[in-house]
């Protein structure tokens, strides 16, 4: 479809009132609540029928935008947030408009995908995981359990499903993040397949516990598989990054 003439000036206005919400974050409040007419005003049944490109985008600009969480603004402090920024919004815009879906193919988003991992370092490691085929490891909590797992079952947890897990052991500290629990769960390993280890005083994991927590499940005929590691306690700092490195 071609855009109109209409539809070029309200990509525009958009594009504008991005840049003065920008302007003027620091003259705003870093946070405010929902008004409760905001909340009712989204607590109704979505229309059957379209708004319009320009109605929609009024409705989002009065019960949406404005309500944010607040990282956008320089006093903001919490959570594992990023501020945003205006380079960033005009990169979004551009990624939206090409509409990549980066599954694969002669496509330049794959190379800049590997590009990024190179930036970051992953790039060469993936690469060397690649040669070592005993060994993964993979930024990203549920897809690195999801590979180790795999590994670990031989592929079979695709066919058999939770009867190819059994016993299944994922080893983290007591200061990672609880995604991990949470990818446990939705990998139906369930809670029962994390072992939390200590940390010691610095909030690093005590790696003699961890031996020994592997060893005694190990006697027990469970099936060690995957030890997450957090590149700082969760509960220490306002950033955490988890890899999992799964062994056979």
């Amino acid at each position: 479809m071609r855009p109109s003439g209409r539809r070029r000036r309200t990509g525009h206005r958009i594009v504008d009132e991005a840049i003065a919400r920008h302007r003027s974050l620091r003259e705003a409040p870093c946070w405010q609540p929902v008004p409760e007419g905001v909340k009712r005003g989204l607590n109704q049944a979505a229309p059957v029928r379209g708004l319009g490109l320009e109605a929609a985008l009024a409705k989002a600009a009065e019960l949406i935008q404005p309500h944010g969480t607040g990282n956008l603004h320089p006093r903001f402090w919490g959570w594992v947030l990023g501020a945003g920024n205006l380079p960033g919004i005009l990169g979004q815009w551009m990624a939206a408009g090409m509409n990549a879906n980066v599954f694969g193919g002669d496509q330049v988003p794959v190379h800049l995908e590997l590009q990024v991992l190179d930036c970051s370092g992953l790039g060469s490691a993936s690469r060397q995981a690649a040669r070592n085929p005993g060994r993964r490891r993979v930024d990203g909590e549920h897809p690195g359990l999801a590979i180790a797992r795999h590994r670990a079952t031989d592929g079979r947890c695709k066919a058999d499903g939770p009867e190819a897990c059994v016993g299944l052991r994922v080893y983290a500290s007591e200061a990672t993040h609880n995604s991990i629990t949470k990818g446990a769960e939705l990998l139906g390993l369930g809670q029962i397949a994390v072992r939390l280890v200590p940390t010691d005083s610095a909030g690093r994991i005590d790696l003699q516990a961890l031996q020994a927590a592997i060893e005694a499940d190990s006697r027990r005929a469970l099936r060690p598989f995957c030890i997450v590691a957090a590149r700082a306690p969760w509960a220490s700092v306002p950033w955490t990054a988890d890899g999992a490195s799964g062994d056979r």
